[in-house]
């Protein structure tokens, strides 16, 4: 198995590109709940989507469907979606807890909450996130293996050939 450098270069930003677009959707989504809910559907056939990128752009190289090459990039490029798509989103959680508390502290002193409880509470969130993004990654690389693997037996069952032109 020889994964094509610009091929998975191409892939990788295209799934970079996916996770940066839908992780600001979601911090959108954070002040309007209906589109929230429209977001987590985008998102997971857009991470989705990103497996399948690498083996089409190794289509229109030329090359014939290799299920092996065609899941290693897909996994490539759900990981990578998956990265910056869950840094995108930690970030928009992060702003709205701190536009929520910054608004309501006075509350939070009323009921005896001290400031080193919100900080406390504040740490777990961001240990929270880093554990969220990483089985993100994980998991989106694990679907994109799959779906980059789907797309080459679906091609190569068609007779191969090149992808058809965007």
């Amino acid at each position: 198995m020889n994964l094509n450098n610009s091929v998975l270069m191409r892939a990788v930003l295209i799934g970079a590109g996916i996770g940066l677009a839908t992780g600001v959707l979601q911090i959108g989504s954070f002040f309007i709940p209906l589109i929230g809910i429209a977001c987590i559907c985008v998102n997971w056939i857009a991470n989705l989507a990103a497996g399948a990128v690498y083996g089409y752009f190794a289509e229109q190289e030329g090359g014939t469907p290799d299920v092996a090459e065609y899941a290693a990039g897909g996994a490539a490029g759900g990981a990578a979606a998956a990265l910056v798509g869950g840094i995108m989103s930690s970030i928009g959680t992060a702003l709205s807890v701190a536009l929520g508390v910054s608004a309501q502290a006075a509350a939070f002193e009323d009921l005896g909450i001290a400031g080193e409880q919100m900080a406390a509470a504040a740490a777990g969130g961001i240990v929270g996130a880093v554990v969220a993004v990483c089985v993100g990654i994980f998991l989106f690389a694990a679907l994109g293996a799959g779906v980059g693997a789907i797309y080459a037996t679906i091609r190569s069952n068609q007779g191969g050939g090149a992808a058809p032109a965007l």
